[in-house]
């Protein structure tokens, strides 16, 4: 997520444009890879994260122009569905989502400026239950010590509780999403906002990966990994290692397919960025693989994820901003076919 002036309006489903068409199938690598673009929201909406339900369904949190929650349901199909799940009054903003037990999920938001700065003291966690024949919202707890609340992960062997990045004060929250405590659960170097940044972000992204805590710098644009313990927090005598320094002005959130390559959304780049094992426990050079910094397909990507059905394990969903940065366009959800890469 990068700070940019917020301009609130009201959303209308009434509004919104479902587009999907089929995209070939891919027989050998070939660059950009194939997309669809499942659905448009009105200017100026900024979808800010996305999460998968068990039954392939998409969530969607609306940074601006409210605290909303989308479910983009069928998205392999033809003509997927959208609807609102629940707007949040307690925040003006929502970022991080994840998944913490079957079918439910944490949440986090704040509140924003008219300036789209971040005001302080207003950080608040939330759990959404799809178990019921009603999705059913619950405040998990506030956290009046945050920042800039951004990414959000549940630990591998605890997934109740989850971590969150503080984007501004270059830390990482730890929160029981049970009990509603919270502590800080590491802060380091690489974690920090850059000295002379034009933009006040350092961690962005965070997610796990085979045990390890992956997360990227946003101003440094560079992806890091640290092992840490099943409570969250570093371990012993571990190392903060530099994963790769990727060739965009700002890095957003990412994700993992199954075999270990990693996707990059660059925001203001409108490019996502993969990043690939090298098969000796590093990573290689990073490869544009969708969008380019004038085009508005990706305009001002913030997060993606896999889908998790049959149909679609291989296709990786992206959201987008809508270029907040040169506004022209609402955020979209594109499905990106990656089994040519």
């Amino acid at each position: 997520m990068k700070l940019l002036s917020l301009t609130r309006v009201a959303l209308g489903l009434t509004s919104l444009i479902p587009i999907a068409s089929s995209y070939p199938t891919p027989h050998e690598t070939s660059l950009p890879l194939p997309y669809r673009i499942l659905q448009e929201f009105p200017e100026p909406t900024w979808i800010e994260n996305i999460a998968v339900r068990h039954n392939g369904a998409l969530l969607l949190t609306i940074l601006s122009p409210n605290a909303s929650l989308y479910q983009l349901s069928h998205p392999a199909s033809k003509r997927p569905c959208l609807s609102l799940v629940h707007t949040f009054d307690e925040v003006t903003s929502l970022l991080g989502i994840a998944e913490t037990s079957p079918d439910v999920f944490a949440i986090v938001g704040a509140n924003f400026s008219a300036e789209g700065s971040p005001v302080n003291g207003t950080t608040v966690t939330f759990s959404v239950d799809f178990n019921k024949h009603k999705p059913v919202v619950k405040t998990i707890t506030s956290i009046p010590e945050a920042a800039l609340p951004n990414g959000l992960t549940p630990l591998p062997h605890r997934p109740t509780t989850v971590l969150i990045a503080d984007s501004v004060q270059g830390l990482i929250w730890r929160v029981d999403t049970l009990t509603g405590k919270y502590d800080v659960a590491m802060q380091t170097p690489q974690m920090a906002v850059p000295p002379g940044a034009s933009t006040p972000i350092g961690i962005n992204g965070i997610h796990f990966f085979q045990g390890d805590l992956y997360f990227d710098n946003g101003i440094l644009s560079t992806m890091y990994r640290v092992k840490v313990t099943p409570t969250g927090s570093i371990a012993p005598h571990a190392a903060v290692e530099t994963v790769a320094v990727l060739d965009a002005e700002f890095l957003d959130d990412f994700s993992f397919a199954a075999d270990g390559t990693i996707y990059v959304e660059t925001n203001k780049d409108n490019r996502v960025i993969a990043v690939r094992p090298d098969g000796d426990g590093g990573y290689g050079e990073g490869v544009v693989v969708e969008g380019e910094a004038t085009s508005p397909l990706l305009a001002g990507d913030t997060a993606s994820v896999f889908g998790r059905t049959k149909a679609d394990r291989d296709v990786l969903y992206v959201v987008t901003s809508g270029g907040a940065a040169s506004p022209g366009e609402g955020g979209k959800v594109v499905a990106i076919d990656t089994r040519g890469f």
